[in-house]
């Protein structure tokens, strides 16, 4: 994981500095975002101080868990997990400053059931065709619910080729 982290980051910002930064033909900038190895010291130590971000930008939405022997595939993958914010004392036992705790929907209960009803409800959108980006079985066999042109395509990275 910290050799494809390494990789990425120096590709960007050696070969394509331009994807850093907002402009006229790039709307959305690229971030970098930091990793942390998924302990209770480093958990403890990000949900400590809020926002996590300067001036909340991006706001956080949620912590990607990432297996680091996994590969990259495509679609669904044990070895990738997403949890809300207000989650991470639920699964990890770990305390969490107050406002992700505000975060909470008032109907929460668990997150394995936020869960279940999220992938409910996507599965019913998806279905319906109100997902927008990618439509199903596209190229990349991707969908998303974000703005299609703030995403960078499988095939706009794999362009980006091997390291140099």
């Amino acid at each position: 994981m910290k050799c494809r982290r390494f990789w990425l980051h120096s590709r960007i910002n050696e070969d394509h500095p331009e994807l850093l930064e907002a402009s006229s033909v790039n709307k959305f900038p690229m971030i970098p975002l930091p990793a942390h190895p998924c302990d209770e010291l480093h958990l403890r130590k990000t949900f400590n101080k809020y926002p996590i971000f300067p001036h909340n930008s991006p706001e956080l939405d949620g912590i990607l868990f990432y297996h680091t022997e996994g590969f990259y595939t495509r679609g669904e993958t044990p070895l990738v997990g997403w949890l809300k914010p207000f989650m991470i004392p639920e699964v990890f036992k770990v305390e969490i400053v107050e406002p992700y705790m505000a975060l909470m929907p008032s109907n929460y209960e668990t997150y394995s059931l936020y869960i279940e009803e999220f992938n409910r409800m996507y599965s019913e959108k998806k279905k319906r065709g109100l997902l927008k980006g990618k439509e199903v079985g596209s190229q990349n066999g991707m969908d998303t619910s974000s703005d299609p042109e703030e995403i960078m395509s499988v095939d706009q990275i794999e362009e980006l080729g091997p390291l140099r």
